[in-house]
């Protein structure tokens, strides 16, 4: 599906066509028309933050605006020639989702523009243009946080079990909700908790099954224990995380996935790294 289509009547897309790239521009960003056909260039000679087979990252600094982050799908090859042929690129299920995801008051990076590049009906790359998010705390230091300041540990704990109990109510699943696609923003006014990566982002017909919901919070739970055990030193107790984790989650759904079920999940993810906690 098209983002154009999740569109809102007040604010829908402009479709912009330059040469072999479509686009869907949000219409208060005019100004990124006029540096859409450098768009390969800039990010091949930008600081990237990703540069793989699969993905490229960088943010960007464009004549006229500010900051902005860019990500593109890069063609595999064969495979994904094939499946992508009468598909859309995944950064539009992305757009989509970050749309879907603001209508549910669940914190995510604004898309600025959507779009890809074919030539002969075969999909070369598609970009996904968003703001920037500033003043966010690494990964690394969101674990030392939830290790040693008991604030924050309860605050990470009620947001993001809101944000996640509202997706999955709505029947929106994150697909990848691991501790790095969870950013915290700390103001004056508290710390801001919000989601990223939204590629593996799913459409439910309805809610989020249990059996789902169960792994999401297992994702959760087992990177935070990946991450203070690798990177803090530290081995948290999974079974203490994962019913906190449950309990402030079922304020927000009437489904309470089972404690013990989200525990094996976790140890079951952390077993794919070598790790036994």
């Amino acid at each position: 599906m098209f983002f154009a289509e999740k569109s809102s009547d007040k604010d829908p897309m402009l479709e912009y066509v330059i040469g072999d790239m479509t686009f869907y521009i949000d219409p208060k960003q005019e100004a990124l028309k006029h540096n859409l056909i450098f768009i390969d260039d800039m990010l091949n000679a930008g600081m990237k933050l990703k540069d793989s087979r699969t993905t490229t990252a960088a943010v960007l600094e464009l004549p006229g605006m500010k900051p902005v982050f860019v990500k593109r799908e890069n063609n595999k090859g064969l495979k994904f020639t094939l499946k992508y042929l009468f598909r859309c690129s995944r950064v539009f299920r992305a757009a989509a989702a970050a749309a879907k995801l603001e209508e549910l008051g669940v914190p995510t990076p604004k898309v600025l523009a959507v779009g890809s590049r074919r030539s002969r009906g075969v999909l070369k790359s598609g970009y996904l243009i968003t703001e920037t998010l500033t003043k966010v705390l690494k990964t690394e230091a969101v674990c030392n946080r939830l290790n040693n300041n008991p604030q924050f540990y309860e605050s990470f704990m009620t947001e993001v079990s809101r944000m996640v109990g509202t997706m999955h109510e709505n029947g929106v699943s994150h697909g990848d909700l691991k501790l790095s696609n969870i950013y915290c923003k700390d103001s004056s006014n508290g710390y801001k908790f919000g989601l990223i990566d939204l590629d593996g982002t799913h459409m439910h017909h309805g809610k989020v099954s249990q059996h789902q919901r169960t792994q999401e919070l297992a994702r959760i739970v087992s990177s935070y224990a990946r991450t203070s055990y690798e990177s803090c030193g530290k081995a948290i107790d999974i079974k203490s995380v994962s019913s906190k984790l449950v309990e402030q989650y079922h304020q927000h759904t009437a489904v309470k996935p089972d404690p013990e079920s989200v525990v094996q999940e976790s140890r079951g993810f952390l077993r794919r790294y070598g790790l036994e906690i």
